[in-house]
């Protein structure tokens, strides 16, 4: 198999479905319909990949920088600046630096 075939069987499997609905979630500040697309991977048996745990911690998964850049692109679309603070508090404590 060639790898654009590859790339290709990747993108277009139920988890790069799914991470590709998660990004544009996480793009558009949608957090409801993140959350939705969460509980139906889980329902369905989708395996989840770290990149799927934006906001995901409840099921013990460390995050990464990634992680926490969609958590504050969140933060902003909602005008948190508490929420975007206690970010910054939780990536000090994971051992990432914030940039």
């Amino acid at each position: 198999m060639s790898n654009k075939a590859r790339k290709k069987a990747r993108r277009e499997s139920p988890e790069g479905v799914l991470r590709f609905k998660l990004d544009m979630c996480s793009k558009r500040g949608d957090v409801v319909e993140a959350l939705r697309l969460y509980d139906e991977a889980r329902s369905l048996g989708v395996p989840l990949s770290q990149h799927n745990y934006n906001q995901m911690g409840v099921d013990g998964i460390e995050p990464n920088e990634a992680t926490f850049t969609s958590a504050a692109r969140l933060a902003c679309a909602m005008e948190d600046p508490e929420m975007a603070f206690n970010l910054v508090k939780q990536m000090k404590s994971c051992g990432i630096p914030p940039s």
